[in-house]
């Protein structure tokens, strides 16, 4: 156990350590999306279940400004849903939201701060405070929000997280002079404004400044969620509703090169088609065939003229030990392919083993073992006449006991 602990201790302690700080570190507050598909706290899933719960309508989640979106239709009645820390409008985009509402669509705009015209418009200046700090302690600090008893709404205070109500409208700029003159619907514990209606046209513009509220976690809280259904109360049934993601995530459009085919569901089914039709291919058809592999042909000359031009060259240059090397070289085949004796250089004993098989002629393999010591334990040259010597002693060893012992 010692020797475990002195080897490993050090990475036990630190994996200790590690574990210890990771424990003990405060959850700080995820970032918030709003985003149709994202399921966590702070995302925007339960929000479009109960927009399509007030509205009967599916929800279509909006990547595009509203001047670009609306481009080319006229104006309709709708209902658009508008949630963001801050909402960067273009004069544009607001002269043709403001078309729309005229229209009688009801417009929900949730966020923190806006762009400086919007804010002088709509007589909407907002008191931003951001928390920082352990996730827990934030969500147990509570506040307390009021509808105006003038509604049809709950009259007890409704009791959310601080978290989601630390903003509100400077009550001193809701009466300056303009045409838009809004009217305050919901007040915190400090009777800030919360909730803002400004009524154009035939619409009517819902303006909140606790975006926080429409997350998943306050919508699946039961106090929360009962000051978030007095906002939706306002949309129309059987309208369609939009919901403008672009001002918090901006464009979240394809850029693959194929986005126009795959825009349309034709098109893109078409293009599905082709491509499981491809992988079919590729599993199927696309096997490696086995081929035969041709024999490969060994290029030889065996011609008797090309042997005597060769020896003669070897003859004529005097590489007497070089032709000597190559004949031993075919002698040591013979004899290990006819009568499995090894014979190699550095073992001339084993002529004794090759006596005492064969019994060949005492003369015949003197001359042989001779010039075999001679060639591979020694430096001297190989005259002719030796090499010719050697080459009638294998000629008749070869042709005496190419069958064994003689007889």
């Amino acid at each position: 156990m010692k020797q475990f602990l002195g080897r490993y201790g050090f990475f036990i302690g630190l994996a200790f350590v590690i574990g210890l700080a990771w424990y003990i570190t405060p959850e700080e507050v995820p970032p918030e999306t709003w985003h149709e598909d994202d399921k966590r706290a702070f995302g925007g899933y339960i929000l479009h279940e109960f927009l399509a719960d007030y509205t009967s309508d599916e929800v279509t989640s909006v990547y595009q400004p509203i001047n670009e979106y609306f481009a080319e239709e006229e104006d309709f009645a709708a209902n658009l849903v508008l949630v963001s820390d801050y909402l960067e409008f273009s004069r544009q985009d607001w002269i043709r939201l403001e078309s729309m509402i005229e229209a009688g669509s009801t417009v929900i705009m949730a966020t923190k701060d806006a762009s400086f015209f919007l804010r002088h418009y709509l007589n909407a200046n907002m008191n931003t405070y951001n928390f920082y700090g352990p996730l827990d302690e934030i969500l147990e600090s509570r506040e307390s929000l009021q509808f105006e008893k003038a509604l049809n709404f709950p009259d007890k205070p409704i009791e959310v997280p601080e978290k989601a109500a630390s903003n509100y409208f400077v009550e001193a700029d809701l009466d300056a002079d303009s045409v838009l003159v809004p009217q305050v619907l919901a007040r915190n514990k400090d009777l800030d404004p919360v909730l803002l209606r400004h009524k154009i046209g035939k619409g009517q513009l819902i303006l909140s400044s606790m975006p926080s509220l429409l997350n998943n976690y306050f919508l699946m809280d039961a106090a929360s969620r009962e000051f978030s259904q007095g906002i939706f109360s306002f949309l129309k049934p059987n309208t369609p509703v939009y919901h403008f993601e672009f001002y918090h995530l901006g464009r979240l459009e394809s850029r693959s090169p194929l986005r126009a085919t795959l825009k349309e569901p034709a098109l893109r089914n078409a293009v599905y088609i082709l491509a499981f039709l491809a992988l079919i291919y590729i599993l199927l058809g696309g096997k490696r065939r086995q081929k035969a592999v041709p024999e490969k042909v060994v290029w030889y000359n065996d011609n008797l003229d090309f042997l005597e031009k060769l020896s003669f060259l070897y003859h004529r240059n005097g590489h007497h030990r070089n032709l000597l090397q190559k004949r031993m070289q075919f002698f040591q085949e013979f004899l290990e392919l006819n009568y499995r004796i090894r014979l190699r250089p550095n073992q001339p004993e084993v002529f004794e083993e090759i006596i005492r098989k064969l019994e060949p002629q005492a003369q015949l393999m003197g001359t042989i073992r001779k010039a075999y010591e001679k060639l591979y334990q020694s430096e001297q040259s190989i005259s002719a006449n030796e090499l010719l010597r050697t080459e009638q002693a294998l000629h008749e060893f070869y042709q005496t006991y190419r069958h064994g012992r003689k007889h």
